[in-house]
């Protein structure tokens, strides 16, 4: 089954634009490539034209399985570029990839599908087909 949708939820775990910029990015390549067959964007886990904390259905879902982790916070006091470079690696991408996983596998959305079908068939908002 798959995995991950990364999430993109660490999107709105960093505070400072440089770093948030980074953390899409690292969570954008997280989810494609557990799901090799998706193009993925912001979109997947937040509401567009809206601020990066604002999420959407699959968004809260997974933000919900990490929310008590206080990543953001605990990203945002970090100073250092290669702290926050092995916090991202080492505790952020690893939770975020857990809950997406859980989420996927387990749960559906409010009209009752699967997101793990959603994925699958590539009809997640943000998510298109790769072309080959």
């Amino acid at each position: 089954m798959p995995r991950l949708l990364l999430s993109v939820l660490v999107l709105a775990l960093c505070a400072v634009s440089v770093d948030r910029a980074h953390a899409h990015t690292e969570i954008k390549k997280m989810f494609e490539k557990e799901y090799a067959h998706l193009k993925v964007t912001c979109n997947a886990c937040h509401v567009q034209g809206k601020g990066k904390e604002v999420r959407n259905e699959f968004g809260d879902a997974i933000h919900k399985k990490v929310a008590d982790e206080e990543f953001s916070k605990n990203f945002k006091e970090i100073k250092d570029k290669a702290e926050k470079k092995k916090y991202m690696e080492e505790t952020i991408l690893p939770a975020i990839k857990k809950s997406v996983a859980e989420v996927v596998e387990k749960e559906s959305n409010k009209d009752g599908d699967k997101w793990a079908d959603l994925i699958k068939n590539a009809t997640l908002p943000g998510v298109t087909p790769k072309k080959d």
